[in-house]
């Protein structure tokens, strides 16, 4: 079966406002539970002490993003109106993929217009919220009870809802993440959203990865989305007794009480492998198998069965073309309830009893449950973890609980700190099971080595940066220095190239730079408002700026050595030159390649550029 790239991620999750601070929470083991925001609801209305209490939660703590309510709507060309009866998630998922097309190093208008956009999406509290002004209707109607005795008081209690309006309805419907994402960067594949529960999005990955194989698409936007926006889940959950009393989330320990709820929006952009490496695309990690199934009847909606488990990871190692033997990682679903850990444990250990070492690990530890969108935070960061070249810490993790039963002879490594990780195929699996019995896995692996041509640390590189305001600048600069520091392999050239194709917006920066050193001057300088570098440049375009282009003209004043820095660097320009000289070698008294670059000219070492050139030849 055809291998698939993850060449792009963008991410929104508690605590991790971006990809660099979400793979800096996991590999420092940190978490991100904290109470209730003001601005979400009031937690000591809802609070319980016991599980028995109705309409209260006894779950004192989540996972929250900081901000649900901006978005840059000017900046898109999205009217406010619209935006103010948009579902939070809609908007998250149109910014993350935006992210995740620049995150690969791709101009949103160069994607290809057949890209598919797949989101698992089983939550819509945005819904009931913006429903209240008719809610408030209903109940002064006494549709659910006796009529309050003064109506107007209900009115008053939602004043600050907006009232429907025409795209209200848009703005609520569970088809929107996917189909908003296709509408705003016109895309022409499939776009749809899925409910899986849990596994909404591990699903929606599968579904991608399919259309590529079948060729049906040129690239996928895959992802989920959930956010915590009104109690009603915090409620539900704590009734049934999953949800953790401690506000901690710990899987697989002698201390879990359950699961911690986590806000949580991502997409990832794929392509097929071969095509990525045509393409020059830095690759995260290669997806090699998918599968889903279902676990058939068990013993109720949201408890798991370990035969459903076992099946959907055997059949993704199958379709992977790979033997589970050789596995090193398992980015786990980790719920940290007694069931859920118990049973996964046991699936694992009977699925993968010829591995010698699994590290176990689970995205919960870290950012809370974040429900459809759960697998697509075990994906990133598996795909983090294979990239960077580390193991990563199961957060809070001390003592395995009892239960599990863990012999002598098990596999199981549950890390307390980050590990050097040097296994060339570094194959990962990652599992992600949902309410209904809906299972999903992928099998994941390192990407082939591929170098760049201009990756050279002592070539001057130009990188260019821009923003809506200088606020947002800074920011922008701040996120990408931390990601060259995060990452031990990054160079000059591929910060350029990354960064060279995203929107160009009004506020811009220019830096140039030949070392990662210099470029983190240029950057620190950018984030923190400080003196900028030599060769540092910022501005403002002025509206209807026009593009710049260079001509050619072919006349002029030639000099020998002409345009060796450009073919030193470019395989593709040195060879178009080599096939256009040859047609006037025979017009000629010397190759026309000989007059414009004697022997001493070219680098003897780079094969790569090389051209023919006569021994002691001069110019004319």
């Amino acid at each position: 079966m055809t291998d698939i790239a993850l060449v792009g991620i963008g991410c929104r999750f508690g605590g991790a406002a971006d990809v660099p601070s979400f793979w800096s929470l996991v590999r420092h083991g940190r978490d991100a539970f904290r109470d209730v925001p003001a601005d979400r609801w009031d937690a000591d209305a809802f609070a319980a002490a016991s599980a028995r209490d109705p309409d209260r939660s006894t779950a004192p703590r989540g996972a929250f993003l900081d901000d649900v309510r901006t978005f840059p709507a000017l900046a898109l060309g999205i009217p406010p109106r619209r935006v103010e009866v948009m579902d939070p998630q809609q908007r998250f998922a149109i910014e993350t993929a935006i992210e995740a097309i620049e995150d690969a190093g791709i101009g949103t208008t160069d994607l290809p217009r057949r890209t598919g956009v797949y989101v698992g999406i089983t939550a819509h509290e945005f819904r009931l919220l913006h429903g209240a002004r008719v809610m408030a209707m209903l109940m002064a109607s006494g549709a659910f009870g006796e009529a309050p005795e003064d109506p107007a008081a209900l009115a008053r209690a939602v004043e600050r809802v907006v009232p429907p309006r025409p795209f209200s309805a848009p703005g609520v419907l569970g088809n929107m993440p996917a189909a908003a994402v296709a509408q705003e960067l016109d895309l022409t594949g499939p776009a749809y959203t899925l409910d899986a529960a849990c596994a909404s999005a591990m699903v929606a990955v599968a579904d991608a990865v399919d259309a590529l194989r079948a060729g049906r698409i040129d690239a996928a936007l895959a992802g989920g989305a959930y956010l915590q926006l009104n109690p009603e889940h915090f409620i539900a959950f704590s009734r049934i007794g999953a949800m953790s009393a401690s506000g901690v989330c710990r899987p697989f320990d002698a201390r879990a009480d359950g699961f911690v709820q986590g806000d949580g929006v991502g997409m990832v952009l794929l392509k097929r492998l071969d095509d990525a490496i045509r393409d020059g695309d830095r690759v995260y990690a290669v997806i090699h198998g998918v599968a889903t199934n279902n676990d058939g009847r068990g013993d109720g909606p949201m408890a798991p069965v370990g035969s459903g488990q076992e099946d959907v990871i055997r059949e993704a190692w199958r379709d992977a073309r790979r033997d589970p033997a050789t596995v090193s990682a398992i980015e786990t679903h980790g719920t940290a309830t007694g069931v859920g850990d118990v049973v996964e444990i046991g699936a694992i250990r009977t699925l993968f009893a010829g591995a010698r070492s699994i590290t176990i690990g689970s995205a919960k530890a870290n950012i809370g449950h974040t429900m459809s969108t759960a697998g697509l935070a075990g994906l990133i960061k598996a795909a983090l973890s294979i990239h960077h070249q580390e193991l990563t810490p199961l957060a809070g993790f001390d003592t395995p609980r009892d239960d599990l039963a863990l012999r002598d002879d098990d596999p199981f490594v549950f890390p307390t700190a980050p590990v050097p990780w040097l296994d060339p195929d570094r194959l990962t699996g990652v599992s992600s099971f949902g309410f209904g019995g809906t299972n999903g896995h992928a099998v994941m692996g390192a990407a082939p080595a591929v170098e760049h041509p201009g990756d050279r640390a002592d070539h001057p590189e130009l990188i260019l940066l821009s923003a809506p305001t200088e606020e947002a600048l800074a920011m922008t600069a701040g996120r990408i220095a931390t990601a060259v520091r995060a990452d031990a392999r990054a160079t000059v050239a591929g910060v350029a190239r990354a960064v060279a194709r995203r929107r160009r917006q009004a506020v811009r920066a220019a830096i140039v730079a030949a070392t990662v050193p210099a470029l983190l001057d240029a950057l620190d300088a950018l984030a923190g408002g400080e003196s900028l570098p030599d060769g540092t440049h910022t501005g403002t375009a002025a509206d209807g700026t026009p593009r710049i282009a260079f001509l050619y003209p072919g006349q002029g004043a030639q000099r020998v050595g002409m345009l060796t820095d450009i073919a030193r660097r470019f395989p593709v320009v040195a060879d178009s030159l080599r096939a256009l000289a040859s047609t006037l070698d025979e017009e000629l008294d010397a190759p026309l390649l000989d007059l414009l670059w004697p022997d001493d000219q070219l680098s003897p070492d780079d094969a790569a550029t090389r051209l023919t050139a006569t021994q002691n030849c001069q110019p004319a």
